[in-house]
C-alpha cells in the first residue's frame, strides 16, 4: 500500500500492518502412472503430518480424492526451511528431488505400504510440477480480525493474516471485514444476518 496524500489516519492503518510476516513452502505434485504394489493404500484416502521432518511438512494421496481409478498422484508440502533456499531460485529441479528422494525414504518405513514393498518408484515420478509459495502461511498475523480504512474511499481487507492462520480464521475475517465496510457505508448490520448465520454452521464442528 501507499501512502494516502498524506492522511496521517492511513499511514496509520498501514503502520498497524506492517509487522504482519508470512513463511514460504514448495509444494510437489508427482504423477505415478506405474506405481508397484497396487492395494487399497492406492485408493483409500491418506495424508502424513510430519513434526519434526526437516524437509517436509505432509504428504497426502491426491488421487484417493477424485473418487475414481486414476494413476496415482502425491502431494508433498515442504518445510519453511527448504522453500527459504529456493525462494530466488530460478529451477526448482533440485528442490523436486529433495522431496521425492525424502518421500521415499519415509514411505519405505511407513506402514502404508504393503509389507516388503519397495518405495524406489516414489523416486522416479512420470510427471511432475512443483509450485513455490511465497506466502503460505501467516506466522505473524495482525492483531485484529480485519483491516479497514474509513477514509472518503474506504479500503478494507481480510483474510488469513488478520487474527489468524487457519481457514476459519480467514472465514470469519471475511464476515468481519464485510461488516466493517458495510456498516461504515451505512448499511444497517441486521441485513447481513442471513449471511451471519449460514458462515457459524458452516464453522460448527462436524
Amino acid at each position: 500500500l501507499v501512502t494516502a496524500g498524506g492522511d496521517p489516519q492511513f499511514e496509520a492503518r498501514v503502520a498497524a500492518i506492517a509487522d504482519v510476516d508470512f513463511e514460504p513452502s514448495l509444494s510437489l505434485m508427482a504423477l505415478y502412472p506405474g506405481a508397484s504394489s497396487p492395494g487399497s493404500w492406492q485408493t483409500e484416502p491418506w495424508s502424513v503430518v510430519l513434526k519434526d521432518h526437516p524437509q517436509i511438512s505432509w504428504i497426502s494421496l491426491e488421487s484417493s480424492k477424485r473418487g475414481e481409478s486414476g494413476p496415482l498422484t502425491l502431494v508433498v508440502q515442504s518445510r519453511a526451511e527448504l522453500a527459504q533456499q529456493f525462494l530466488t531460485t530460478t529451477d526448482l529441479t533440485p528442490a523436486a528431488e529433495q522431496l521425492w528422494t525424502a518421500t521415499a525414504d519415509l514411505l519405505s518405513q511407513s506402514p502404508l505400504l504393503p509389507s516388503g514393498a519397495s518405495s524406489d518408484w516414489v523416486r522416479k515420478p512420470a510427471h511432475w510440477q512443483i509450485q513455490r509459495w511465497r506466502y503460505s502461511a501467516c506466522i505473524k498475523p495482525l492483531n485484529n480480525t480485519h483491516w479497514l480504512y474509513p477514509g472518503p474511499c474506504p479500503i478494507a481487507g481480510c483474510g488469513d493474516w488478520c487474527g489468524g492462520r487457519t481457514v476459519a480464521a480467514a472465514l470469519r475475517s471475511g464476515q468481519e471485514s464485510a461488516i466493517a465496510l458495510h456498516t461504515h457505508l451505512g448499511g444497517d448490520p441486521a441485513a447481513l444476518a442471513p449471511f451471519q448465520d449460514n458462515l457459524a454452521q458452516l464453522l460448527q464442528p462436524k
